[in-house]
C-alpha cells in the first residue's frame, strides 16, 4: 500500500533525551505520526513495539529477549511478516498517517517521517526489513542521569502518590517498573539497552547519526544543522525554531546532587560510561 520506505527511527535508551529530539525535529517539519502522546510517541508504534517484546516474552523494561528471537531465521520471519501485515493496514493510515498525509505517503511529494519510541532501539531490525530504507538518529546520554530519571519516576508511581493509580490505570501500569526502583538496576537496564543496539548493529545494517544529549544541549545548531544534513533536508527556520527548545542547564544534572554524584563515582568506569566519554564528567563539566 505505502510507497514510501525511508522512516526515520529516533533511537535511545529512555529518558535519554529522545522526546527532546522528537520535539526539535518536528519543529524541521518531520511528521512523527498523527496520534501522539505526551511524549510524542505514536500509539500505534507504541502498540506495535509492545506487541514485538511481548512475542519475545521481553518489554520496554526487559528488552534482553528480543535478541534470542532475532537470532532465529523462522521467528523473525514470521515477525516481520505480522508487522507489514500491520504497516499495510487501515488502522496505521488512520492512526499513524491521518488523512492530511495521504498523499505524501502515496508518493505525490516529499516527506520527512519517522517516530520516537525508545523500544525502537530493541526492535529496530525487523523495522527495518518492512522499511529497507530506514534511517537512524541515536541519542545516548550519561547512565548515571538516564538511571535517576528511571528510579525516580518508579518510586513515584510505585511507592509515592500515584501508588494507587498504579493497581487499576492500565495507562500507568505500562510504564511502572518495579525493576527501576533501584537505581543500579536501572542503570544496568541503560547498559542492557546499550549492549542490545550494539549487537543489532554488529547484525543488521542501518545508515545512523549518532549524538550525546549533552552536546545537543551544549551546542544546539550545529547538531540539528549536522541531522539536516545527515536528512538533507534544508530546514533554517525549523533549526531556528528547534534550537529554542534548548534548556542549557539540563546537562549532567547528577552533579547537584551528592547521593547520585557518588553513585557516579561508582560507575564511571564501567565499559559503556569508558565507550562513552562520560568517565571523566566531573573534570570536563
Amino acid at each position: 500500500m505505502l510507497q514510501r520506505n525511508d522512516p526515520v527511527l529516533l533511537l535511545g535508551m529512555h529518558r535519554s533525551g529522545t522526546t527532546l529530539l522528537a520535539q526539535m525535529l518536528g519543529e524541521m517539519g518531520m511528521h512523527l505520526g498523527r496520534n501522539l502522546e505526551e511524549h510524542y510517541e505514536s500509539v500505534f508504534i507504541i502498540d506495535a513495539n509492545d506487541w514485538l517484546l511481548a512475542r519475545a516474552h521481553g518489554s520496554w523494561d526487559q528488552p534482553t529477549p528480543m535478541r534470542w528471537l532475532l537470532e532465529e531465521p523462522d521467528c523473525r520471519r514470521t515477525m516481520v511478516e505480522s508487522l507489514r501485515s500491520r504497516v499495510d493496514s487501515i488502522s496505521f493510515l488512520r492512526r499513524y498517517v491521518g488523512g492530511k498525509r495521504l498523499r505524501a505517503f502515496a508518493g505525490n511529494g516529499p516527506l520527512l517521517w519517522g517516530w520516537k519510541d525508545p523500544r525502537t532501539t530493541a526492535t529496530w531490525p525487523l523495522w527495518k526489513e518492512v522499511f529497507p530504507r530506514a534511517r537512524a538518529i541515536t541519542v545516548h546520554r550519561n547512565g548515571v542521569d538516564v538511571a535517576a530519571s528511571l528510579w525516580r519516576r518508579a518510586r513515584n508511581e510505585l511507592t509515592g502518590k500515584d501508588r494507587r493509580r498504579f493497581l487499576t490505570d492500565p495507562h500507568l501500569n505500562r510504564f511502572a517498573s518495579p525493576r527501576c526502583l533501584h537505581l543500579i538496576r536501572a542503570f544496568q537496564l541503560w547498559e542492557g539497552y546499550l549492549d542490545l543496539h550494539a549487537w543489532n548493529r554488529r547484525e543488521n545494517e542501518i545508515d545512523e547519526f549518532v549524538l550525546n544529549y549533552e552536546d545537543l544541549l551544549a551546542s544546539p545548531r550545529e547538531k540539528l544543522e549536522e541531522i539536516a544534513a545527515f536528512l538533507g533536508i534544508e530546514a533554517a527556520e525549523g533549526i531556528d525554531r528547534a534550537a529554542a527548545l534548548v534548556k542549557p542547564q539540563g546537562r549532567y544534572r547528577f552533579l547537584a546532587d551528592g547521593e547520585l554524584l557518588d553513585f557516579y563515582r561508582q560507575v564511571r568506569e564501567r565499559p559503556w560510561m569508558r565507550q562513552l566519554g562520560y568517565d571523566r564528567i566531573e573534570e570536563t563539566a
